[in-house]
């Protein structure tokens, strides 16, 4: 897989020019496997390789740490919050599959029912449905961000 060789490339950028690679990875990567999260949905198992690939080379390189142990769960799971949480905001990849899809498809409904010839086009219907999809996506991703920063259970 072209994403894996990627993130391992990104991993030995990473030693020595730790921000290239990261821009790299975000930049680049990331929007690409983001746009087929957003297209297909049910693929979030698919992304393990590459969830892999990020906590065992990429972040354990980016740290600066030994990638014998790659990046416990409890770090990876704070690494993928947003800055503002205290993160890096290298998501889950596994975890985000579905959310995108939802958010994709919720935000394009009028557009293809009107394709599909179920509803005219309305522009400001479209326009509505793709403001409310976005503010309720940004409302989902803040409350997932919450809820992953409460203390682990043992």
């Amino acid at each position: 897989m072209e994403w894996l060789a990627g993130i391992k490339a990104l991993a030995k950028v990473a030693r020595s020019s730790p921000q290239c690679a990261f821009a790299g990875l975000q930049k680049s990567l990331q929007s690409e496997w983001m746009h087929l999260q957003r297209s297909i949905g049910s693929i979030g198992a698919a992304f393990e390789p590459v969830e892999d690939a990020i906590a065992q080379h990429f972040l354990p390189a980016l740290l600066g740490t030994s990638s014998n142990e790659g990046t416990p769960p409890a770090l990876r799971t704070l690494l993928s919050l947003p800055v503002k949480f205290a993160g890096i905001g290298v998501p889950i990849s596994t975890n985000t599959a579905e959310n995108h899809h939802d958010t994709s498809t919720a935000c394009t409904s009028v557009l293809t029912n009107s394709l599909l010839g179920k509803q005219e086009f309305n522009t400001r219907s479209h326009t509505t449905t793709m403001q409310e999809g976005r503010k309720n996506a940004k409302a989902s991703s803040i409350e997932r961000s919450l809820l992953s920063l409460t203390p682990y259970s043992k």
